[in-house]
């Protein structure tokens, strides 16, 4: 009985010594490619199937308490500050500044690149990248996508499926395409309150409706 026993638990050892050696192997294969010049802070999760995509003069910087989730990619330089989180199948592109406390939804794109209009010959001229800053405390909405060259006032939000192709104040929603403000968001002690900007009645609410960016009407 004790040799049974004995060799019973052998087996056991040996068989947890396999699956920790198969649980490394698929670990290593899916481990994820964060490049040469990838670096975190403490606390800082990203998904094994995201791509950070570094190297020389081209840091990727995920600060303290970041959590970055599956299906991404990211090319570099990016910058990324404290306690933001990125939901799945973030597409990330050089030259983007992602400050504290920023959420972004699925499938945000933030997309720096662009071209200069080309010859008839073809439109697509010489291709450069127009930086892209999201302010602290911000959230980018499901499926939105902002351009390159625009930043994203801190606190702001913006819609769902949003293309936000011109900056955006600190304190409003944004929807739309292209986005426009549709809401100033207003502060209290314990709650945030969405305000029509367009709406004189919310200026006994604290609403700024005299504010030209509010008053844009161009595409």
């Amino acid at each position: 009985m004790t040799k049974e026993k004995l060799t019973l638990e052998d087996e056991i050892v040996e068989l947890r010594r396999q699956v920790d050696e198969l649980s490394a192997a698929v670990a290593a294969i899916r481990s994820p490619q964060h490049g040469k010049k990838t670096i975190k802070g403490d606390n800082v999760f990203v998904d094994s199937s995201t791509v950070l995509v570094s190297g020389e003069n081209a840091t990727i910087c995920l600060g303290d308490h970041t959590k970055v989730w599956r299906g991404g990619e990211w090319t570099g330089p990016v910058t990324v500050g404290k306690r933001v989180f990125v939901n799945q199948g973030s597409y990330i592109r050089p030259l983007v500044t992602i400050e504290d406390d920023v959420s972004l939804g699925p499938f945000v794109r933030l997309i720096t690149d662009t071209h200069e209009i080309g010859h008839k010959t073809r439109r697509t001229g010489t291709p450069k990248k127009d930086a892209i800053r999201i302010g602290q405390g911000s959230w980018i909405g499901a499926g939105a996508t902002v351009m390159g060259g625009v930043n994203v006032g801190k606190r702001s939000i913006v819609a769902v499926g949003a293309v936000v192709n011109r900056d955006v104040p600190d304190n409003v929603l944004v929807a739309g395409v292209p986005a426009r403000v549709v809401r100033q968001i207003k502060d209290f002690d314990e709650f945030a309150e969405l305000i029509d900007p367009f709406d004189p009645k919310s200026a006994s609410k604290g609403a700024d409706c005299s504010d030209s960016r509010y008053n844009n009407a161009e595409g």
